[in-house]
Formats: C-alpha cells, sequence, structure tokens
C-alpha cells in the first residue's frame, strides 16, 4: 500500500522537520481507499499512529492485524494511539510479531528463500560499507535515505 510518490513526499517532510498530521494532504487515506475498494483483510503493521489507524478504518470484519512495532511512537513519550474498540467489534484479529517465535519462524524463512531463489519475491536493501560508516548509515535510515532494509557490511 506504499507508494513512491508517497514515500519521497515522506522523506522530503523529513528533512524539512514538519511535524504535523501529513498524511491526508499527501492523499494517503484517499490513495487507500481507492486500492482497497473493498477493505482491507490483513495489515502488517510496524508504523502505529495516524497511518494506522487510517488502515484500521479500512479492515473488514474477522480481519488480521499483524504488529511488528510502532515506529511513529519511538520518540513519543505517550502511548500509541488507535481505536482498539473498532478492532474487537469487528472480530479482528491482531497478534504481535515483535518477539521471534522460533516454531513459526523456521518454516517462514525456509519458504521466503525458496520463493527468493526462484525469482517470486524480491527485496531491497541500502548496503553501506565499512564498520567506521554505522553512524552516516543509522543517519541516513533515519532521514529516510535507505530503500528497504539498512545494512552495514564491517
Amino acid at each position: 500500500m506504499d507508494s513512491p510518490r508517497y514515500s519521497e513526499n515522506l522523506r522530503i517532510i523529513r528533512l524539512m522537520k514538519q511535524n504535523r498530521r501529513l498524511h491526508t494532504r499527501l492523499g494517503f487515506e484517499k490513495e487507500l481507499k481507492k486500492v482497497t475498494p473493498k477493505g482491507v483483510d490483513c495489515y502488517f503493521d510496524n508504523v502505529g499512529g495516524e497511518i494506522s489507524n487510517v488502515v484500521m478504518e479500512r479492515m473488514n470484519q474477522y480481519g488480521r492485524i499483524l504488529v511488528c512495532g510502532a515506529i511513529s511512537g519511538y520518540n513519543s513519550s505517550g502511548d500509541v494511539k488507535g481505536d482498539w474498540r473498532r478492532a474487537l467489534r469487528r472480530r479482528q484479529t491482531i497478534e504481535d510479531r515483535g518477539v521471534r517465535r522460533k516454531e513459526m519462524d523456521g518454516p517462514g524463512i525456509e519458504q521466503n528463500k525458496k520463493w527468493i531463489k526462484e525469482g517470486k519475491m524480491k527485496y531491497s536493501e541500502t548496503m553501506t560499507e565499512g564498520f567506521d560508516n554505522i553512524f552516516k548509515a543509522f543517519v541516513d535510515m533515519l532521514k529516510g535515505g535507505n530503500v528497504g532494509k539498512a545494512v552495514v557490511k564491517a
């Protein structure tokens, strides 16, 4: 559900250090409605906050939400806000994936490796060479300068 235009706009906003509810001005809510006319059945959430609230409004009854993190609130002293009562009314399943569960990871990791080798699954990463560049890689990641995973090869 992420579009290159939206990602680029977010990168610009981060650099400008604007701190407002910009997702509606950038059209995320409108785009989401357009690409999910029948709603959302499954959502992998590592953002939390306003973006996740918009997605949760589009969630279908019996939808599944897999929560891996809430990066939007990492620098906040308060809790990440959300309408969890709506999830209860719609009988949605919400599962935490922040902690690894070995019994589930093994088969999934093996399947993903197979799909990557077969070309059925693609991933992106930004590789930074050298232990001396860890700080630069970290700052670039925070500014949105990476594509996919940020990796430092020591």
